[in-house]
């Protein structure tokens, strides 16, 4: 089971601050070119899936901002593939899940199927 550490406290604290500074698409360019580095890497692939979360509130309600929505909840299965004990991508998946307008067209369809 992965618990919660100091360095994924860290790491939301710094892409959520990123986010209203404007400088989220750096961090998180960074962190996806980790996960695109090594892609079996359940660590990299959470930390990547933790900063999008983070980072989700900054975000302005325009087409791009649902994209951004849907590229989170899509990492953090991405994230539990690699490791189903990471309770928090787990947790963070099914909140956001949860969040989902019944309107939201296509991805509230395929959110029940999986």
């Amino acid at each position: 089971m992965h618990l919660i550490t100091r360095a994924d406290d860290e790491l939301y604290g710094l892409a959520s601050a990123a986010g209203k500074l404007g400088w989220a698409p750096k961090l998180l360019a960074r962190l996806a070119d980790a996960r695109r580095a090594d892609p079996a890497d359940p660590g990299a692939a959470a930390r990547y899936a933790l900063a999008l979360m983070a980072a989700l509130p900054s975000l302005g309600v325009e087409f791009e901002a649902h994209a951004r929505f849907t590229d989170t909840i899509d990492a953090l299965g991405q994230a539990l593939r690699l490791d189903p004990d990471n309770w928090l991508a787990r947790y963070s998946r099914a909140r956001l899940r949860a969040l989902i307008p019944s309107s939201y067209g296509a991805y509230s369809v395929q959110a029940s199927g999986s």
